[in-house]
């Protein structure tokens, strides 16, 4: 499992990613397109302060979430990481006996060679 550093608020005590995105989709804080055009401090304020995404709402449909950008960024780095450890399963999973090499034909054995 590869080693994944995000903030201690999307982590349990074992270190496991426990964002819960239920909770984003239903109990987030709701503002409308106005309240961001009169007061995006504030909202940006509240969002890095709570940790918790801010709906955006237009004609009373959500249209996008305002999130801090601590959890964007690990967000990105989970999903990349998560992508990552996919692919390389995939590779073992359909990999050959050809596909691998020897350790002692891949590291070289005289100093002349390094």
């Amino acid at each position: 499992m590869p080693l994944i550093l995000l903030p201690d608020s999307l982590l349990d005590d074992s270190h496991k990613f426990i964002y819960n995105f239920v909770d984003m989709l239903t109990s987030q804080t709701l503002k409308t397109i106005t309240d961001m055009r009169k007061s995006a401090n504030h909202l940006l304020r509240l969002v890095s302060t709570s940790k918790e995404p801010v709906g955006i709402l237009k004609n009373n449909k959500l249209e996008a979430y305002l999130i801090d950008a601590r959890l964007f960024e690990a967000l990105e780095e989970f999903i990349e990481d998560y992508l990552d450890e996919k692919m390389v399963r995939e590779r073992l999973e359909n990999a050959t006996k050809d596909d691998f090499v020897e350790l002692k034909d891949f590291l070289p054995t005289k100093k002349s060679e390094l």
